[in-house]
């Protein structure tokens, strides 16, 4: 699949950027579990977004697959699909050394954690 069909399918996968249903189903219905869960993934994806610009800055590619490879795992498990999508991208253009890709999907990563990390704050307040 190309970037740009990529991009409408993460846009496309719902008006949510986590499937908050799914979560609960995965926490059998555990709601202070899925707050803390989302609690985590808030801290860790805000820490990891700055990490990425920063590598994005300093040129390690290595550390931006790397961190991109930890959002997908966690953006999977809080069922941000969009989010999983957009690490999923930003890690295969750096597998592929691809600068100018790797930019461009650090941009909608950056974009749908911030949707996810939104959702999710007006989730657990």
């Amino acid at each position: 699949m190309r970037g740009g069909d990529e991009r409408e399918t993460a846009a496309s996968v719902s008006d949510d950027p986590v499937d908050w249903q799914a979560l609960l189903d995965a926490t059998d219905q555990d709601a202070e579990l899925a707050r803390e869960l989302a609690t985590l993934y808030i801290d860790s994806g805000v820490e990891s977004l700055r990490g990425i610009v920063t590598a994005l800055e300093e040129g390690d590619y290595g550390r931006i697959g790397a961190t991109a490879h930890s959002l997908k795992g966690a953006s999977a498990n809080l069922h941000a699909v969009a989010a999983n999508i957009a690490a999923e991208r930003l890690e295969r253009a750096v597998k592929l050394d691809d600068v100018t890709t790797i930019k461009e999907c650090a941009e909608d990563l950056q974009r749908e954690i911030d949707r996810a990390i939104h959702y999710l704050r007006a989730k657990v307040a």
